[in-house]
């Protein structure tokens, strides 16, 4: 059965025109956000690389012969001279890579308030918004964290770093964890609908 503006109350109608501006406010913020960190990163000549830094813990007094061993490693983004192009612009790919799947969404759940708002039936609104949402949660995270890596890995062998400083590989269970839940989603609604165009085919 498919909804009509008139079955939707008015707290329905509100909260989807709240989750609806709010999605699309958060696309403009991403976007804006995304266009400052580039220019940031052009005004540092683009240069950067995610690295795994040795923290060293305190020690006693001054005089104390104990020898101090890194305890612990922090994972922070360094700007590097004479950094290779190439890395650079795998740089670009991953902040532009993850910027994009937070856009894409906020503009599928963006879509599905419009649709179920304009009184489309929720199992033929909702496929599109979820392919979108699926892409920017699995594809965008997965797609940055594995350039990131790959430019840190290649940031220590190329540029020398002491002893002491590791590379960053990151592998995302978690967005393909979801990106499976979503597509899962997306199999579910197909199904529905194709049952409920069925149906209305025997009526």
């Amino acid at each position: 059965m498919s909804i009509t503006q008139t079955d939707l109350t008015r707290t329905d109608r509100v909260l989807l025109r709240v989750v609806q501006i709010g999605a699309w406010l958060g696309i403009a913020l991403q976007l804006v956000s995304g266009v400052m960190m580039q220019i940031l990163n052009a005004l540092n000549g683009f240069t950067a690389a995610p690295l795994l830094l040795p923290v060293q813990p305190p020690v006693g007094d001054s005089g104390s012969t104990m020898a101090v061993v890194a305890s612990q490693l922090v994972d922070v983004t360094v700007f590097v001279e004479g950094q290779p192009p190439a890395l650079t612009a795998m740089m670009v790919g991953a902040s532009i890579a993850r910027t994009l799947g937070i856009v894409l969404v906020l503009l599928g759940v963006a879509l599905l308030a419009g649709r179920m708002l304009r009184g489309r039936a929720f199992t033929q609104s909702a496929m599109l918004p979820l392919g979108l949402v699926l892409i920017g949660v699995a594809a965008g995270p997965t797609i940055a964290d594995a350039l990131e890596g790959m430019v840190s890995m290649a940031t220590v062998d190329a540029l020398g770093f002491p002893d002491g400083v590791g590379a960053v590989s990151v592998f995302n269970p978690g967005a393909i964890f979801v990106g499976l839940v979503v597509a899962a989603l997306m199999v579910a609604f197909r199904i529905a609908g194709r049952l409920e165009r069925e149906t209305q085919g025997l009526v």
